[in-house]
C-alpha cells in the first residue's frame, strides 16, 4: 500500500492532478519519463516515482510494463448523496475523526487518554492508503457497504446459491433481494444482464473465486462480460474475496479487471489466518472509499490496532506466508481425498473445486434436504442445506454445502451413504 508522500513528492501530486483535471495532459497521454521528470520538477529520482506511484493508487495514472504511465480515463462521478438519515447521522463525524487524525494540539475535546498513558509500542502505525479501509472483517465490511450504498426499496442482486448472512444484511436494510444464478464459471451471464436490465438494480454482490456455497470460480471471459453488464446497466459491484491468499495471484478478480472504478472489493483474514482475529479491508474508488470511512468512525469509532499489529507482524516476519503454505497443502490434501469418499457414496459435485474450503454437493431429486439436516443433528453432524444459501430460501436442485476439512470424517460419510442409499 502507498503512502501518502510528504512536501516536495505530494506537490508534484497536486501538479499532476491539476494538470489531468485541467485537460493539459490527455486521456491515454504519456506522461514525462521519471528521469526528465525529476529533473523538471528538481527532484530526486525515488520522490518522482513515488509521486507517480500515488498518482496510480489514485487513479489518475497507469504504469505500462516497459513503457512508462498514461493518464487513466476519466473516473466516473462521486456517488449520489447519502439518504438524508445518514447525512444526519454523519454530521457527528467531524468529532470522531478528529480522535483519530489528531489535528490540534491541545485536545481537552478528546474521549481518549494520550498515547504517554498507554503501552509504549509502536501501535500507532498501521498500513495506510486513502482507498484501502481496514474492518472487523468480511462481514463489517459487507455492512458498511449495504449501509452505504443500499436503500430501503432498492433492488439489489446476489449470487443464488450465495452468501446467506449477506441476505441477512439486505432484509435488514429492506431491500429487495434478487438471486441471479451461479453457473460453474461464475455467475450466469444471461440471467444477470436480465435482471440488471428488469430490476434496475443498483449493485450486485458476488464471489467470484472459491464462491461460497459452490466452490467454482468464473473464468477470465466471464469476468470481462460481467464488467461489460455492470457498464451497460449502472452496476456497482461488490466482490467478496476471502480465500484470495490461498490462491493463485493470477486468478481473474473483477476488481483488478475494473482498477476500482466501479467494482468494490471485500478481503479478509478471517478464512485463511483465523476466525477470532476479525480483520478484514474494503478497497474502493476514492468518494466510496471516504463515505465508508465515515460510516466506520460513526458506527464503531475505529478497529483494533492491536489486532491489526498482530497480523501486519505475522506478515512481514514471513511467519503468514509460510502459514499459507501449509494451508494450501491442507486444502489440497484435504479436496483430493473428499472427492474420492463422495464419489464412492454417489454424491456429485456442482463445480470442480478450485482452491477454497467448499464443495456443493448435488442429491438425488426429491430429496428432501431439510430432513437430511434434521436427521444429521441427531447424531451430532452440523449440515448445511441447499436451500439456506438462495435469497428466498427456496431451495432448486436439492444440495448440501460441504466442508472438506470434515468431509472424509467417517461417521459423516456413513450416515450420508446410508440416507441416500
Amino acid at each position: 500500500m502507498n503512502e501518502k508522500p510528504s512536501g516536495r513528492g505530494a506537490r508534484i501530486v497536486e501538479n499532476v492532478i491539476g494538470l489531468i483535471e485541467g485537460g493539459t495532459f490527455k486521456t491515454g497521454e504519456r506522461l514525462p519519463a521519471i528521469r526528465g521528470a525529476a529533473e523538471n520538477f528538481g527532484v530526486s529520482k525515488n520522490t518522482l516515482a513515488d509521486a507517480y506511484d500515488r498518482l496510480v493508487a489514485l487513479g489518475y495514472i497507469e504504469a505500462r510494463r516497459g513503457s512508462g504511465h498514461y493518464v487513466r480515463p476519466i473516473r466516473l462521478k462521486p456517488l449520489a448523496a447519502r439518504p438524508p438519515h445518514v447525512a444526519e447521522a454523519l454530521d457527528l463525524v467531524s468529532l470522531l475523526r478528529e480522535q483519530l487524525e489528531q489535528h490540534y494540539a491541545v485536545r481537552v475535546g478528546d474521549g481518549r487518554p494520550p498515547p504517554s498513558w498507554m503501552e509504549d509500542s509502536e501501535l500507532g502505525r498501521h498500513l495506510n492508503g486513502s482507498q484501502i479501509l481496514l474492518t472487523q472483517g468480511a462481514n463489517h465490511a459487507l455492512d458498511l457497504i449495504v449501509r452505504n450504498l443500499v436503500a430501503p426499496g432498492d433492488a439489489v442482486l446476489v449470487d443464488s446459491p450465495g452468501y446467506y448472512p449477506l441476505f441477512g444484511k439486505l432484509k435488514l436494510a429492506k431491500a429487495e433481494t434478487i438471486g441471479v444464478r451461479r453457473g460453474i464459471d461464475g455467475p450466469d451471464l444471461e440471467d444477470l444482464a436480465a435482471k440488471a436490465a428488469t430490476s434496475h438494480a443498483k449493485v450486485f454482490f458476488t464471489q467470484s473465486l472459491a464462491h461460497n456455497p459452490t466452490g467454482g470460480s468464473l473464468t477470465l471471459a466471464v469476468a470481462h462480460r460481467v464488467l461489460q453488464i455492470a457498464q451497460r446497466h449502472g452496476l456497482q459491484i461488490v466482490e467478496d474475496d476471502p480465500f484470495a491468499d490461498v490462491l493463485p495471484a493470477a486468478s481473474p478478480r473483477l476488481a483488478a479487471l475494473d482498477q476500482l472504478e466501479r467494482v468494490t472489493y471485500v478481503g479478509t483474514f478471517s478464512k485463511t489466518l483465523s476466525a477470532s482475529l476479525r480483520v478484514g479491508y474494503i478497497a474502493a474508488a476514492q468518494p466510496l472509499a471516504d463515505a465508508l470511512a465515515d460510516l466506520k468512525i460513526l458506527t464503531i469509532v475505529s478497529t483494533s490496532d492491536y489486532i491489526e499489529r498482530v497480523i501486519h507482524n505475522l506478515i512481514v516476519s514471513g511467519q503468514y506466508r509460510r502459514h499459507l503454505q501449509r494451508l494450501r497443502a491442507r486444502i489440497e490434501d484435504s479436496t483430493v481425498a473428499a472427492l474420492r469418499h463422495l464419489e464412492r457414496v454417489g454424491v456429485r459435485i456442482f463445480a470442480p473445486p478450485s482452491g477454497g474450503f467448499y464443495l456443493w454437493a448435488l442429491l438425488a431429486p426429491g430429496t428432501d434436504e431439510a430432513d437430511l439436516a434434521r436427521r444429521a443433528t441427531q447424531q451430532s453432524i452440523f449440515m448445511a442445506p441447499g436451500a439456506v444459501f438462495t435469497p428466498d430460501r427456496i431451495a432448486g436442485e436439492p444440495a448440501i454445502r460441504i466442508n472438506v476439512a470434515y468431509a472424509s470424517d467417517q461417521r459423516f460419510l456413513e450416515f450420508l451413504a446410508g440416507y441416500l442409499a
